[in-house]
């Protein structure tokens, strides 16, 4: 195993991907292999809207869960003692999980999914809306903090995704939660005053998941940011139109690169 990181971390040294890194930050390098190259954990979401929440935690801490101590929702969220995408170390752990999934008292979520939302600070009653909704973890955590109260505008217009994204919600049986195929460029208006939350998830390139998929180390081209930047700000530029008063909009991507962050935000604004 030591070899293959060690493997994994000169092939990532050298891309592409890591020459925009010494760019942006020429002391940190390092710093950010270490953090960019190991498989990411194995970690997952209570679903607190069920009865048996207490019995699901301790489902979780049975197979070695450490809860996520930043993590605020209610049900709290566990890493898990396996890395993420492979097999928990035994048939049981690895079939119990899945149940626990598949009957929406989890959701297998990596963490640093989970922040947008907390982020976004929703309390019950909200209309919240959610722009790039698929494949549904962070739709139905936002259903989760609304309690019963409120709204989730759940939006995808990929219909592949889409039907991810109606399974998420079944499987989690959230109620207060509406799914829409629309092109969030042209997402269409709302009465006034609009949504109180706007989430906005933007398509990206991926540069901040190697760690899940090491395909980015060898994919990833300087010009791949140009495309999408344009895309993420009409997204959000549209979902600035639709924010209320006083409201409040976050924008995320799973990328680095600051044509897809810093740039896109400084257009909106």
């Amino acid at each position: 195993m030591g070899e293959l990181i060690s493997d994994w971390r000169a092939h990532a040294a050298s891309s592409e991907l890591a020459k925009l890194v010494e760019k942006l930050r020429p002391s940190e390098l390092d710093a950010w292999l270490d953090s960019a190259v190991p498989r990411l954990p194995e970690t997952v979401r209570i679903n607190p809207c069920r009865t048996d929440v207490d019995w699901t935690v301790a489902q979780i801490k049975e197979m070695g869960g450490v809860q996520i101590q930043w993590y605020t929702g209610k049900g709290g969220a566990f890493q898990l003692p396996w890395d993420r995408g492979r097999d928990a170390p035994n048939l049981e752990f690895r079939n119990h999980i899945k149940n626990l999934h598949d009957t929406g008292r989890i959701t297998r979520q990596e963490a640093a999914s989970m922040m947008p939302v907390q982020a976004l600070d929703v309390k019950p009653g909200h209309r919240v809306l959610d722009m790039c909704a698929a494949p549904g973890s962070k739709a139905t955590q936002i259903a989760e903090l609304l309690d019963g109260q409120g709204l989730v505008v759940a939006n995808e217009p990929n219909p592949g995704r889409a039907n991810n994204l109606v399974s998420n919600s079944k499987r989690s049986g959230h109620l207060s939660m509406v799914i829409v195929r629309e092109d969030g460029r042209n997402f269409p208006r709302v009465a006034e005053p609009g949504f109180d939350r706007v989430l906005v998830d933007a398509p990206c390139t991926g540069t901040g998941t190697t760690r899940k998929n090491p395909d980015v180390w060898s994919r990833w081209k300087p010009q791949n940011g140009e495309h999408m930047a344009r895309l993420q700000t009409a997204i959000l530029s549209r979902g600035a139109l639709l924010l209320r008063p006083g409201g409040r909009m976050v924008y995320s991507t799973c990328s680095i690169d600051p044509q897809e962050n810093e740039q896109v935000v400084e257009n909106v604004l």
